[in-house]
């Protein structure tokens, strides 16, 4: 399954939610979780909703360096409020989105390879992209979470 490694990973973070450390980031491990979650959900939506018809690859710099640097920078870029909390987060609400995760992953594995979903830097990114994306970004928020812990 896509993610399965990461997502046990994000669950094994869960004892440590209430942990942060401003020296490494703004928010705490229980914001890395949710957030990781919500951009996963979210882009299942996007493109499993996508016409695979309408797909078009454009020329974007940033995926083509990013992407198989297998590397984010650090604080660089915003959350989209679309993929932060905005109620209070709790283990409840993060064991509930991660449950979602795990059931809404399987329906990328039926999708037609030009589904896409559209990326405020990357552009529109085809399955195949949008899958080394959800991975890459989940693992940049797992090293967050673990400098959290050093």
């Amino acid at each position: 399954m896509l993610l399965e490694k990461e997502i046990k990973e994000l669950r094994k973070m869960l004892p440590f939610a209430d942990r942060q450390k401003p020296s490494v980031s703004a928010v705490g491990i229980d914001w890395q979780i949710d957030h990781s979650c919500r951009v996963i959900l979210s882009i299942i939506k996007a493109i499993t909703t996508s016409d695979p018809a309408t797909y078009k690859w454009q020329f974007r710099i940033w995926r083509i360096i990013l992407l198989p640097m297998g590397w984010f920078p650090r604080g660089r870029a915003r959350a989209p409020r679309a993929v932060t909390a905005k109620e209070e987060i709790t283990n409840e609400n993060l064991l509930s989105l991660l449950d979602a995760v795990e059931q809404k992953l399987g329906q990328l594995d039926d999708l037609d390879p030009k589904s896409y979903f559209m990326h405020p830097y990357f552009g529109p990114m085809n399955l195949k992209n949008t899958q080394k994306f959800l991975r890459l970004h989940t693992r940049h928020h797992l090293k967050i979470m673990y400098d959290i812990l050093k």
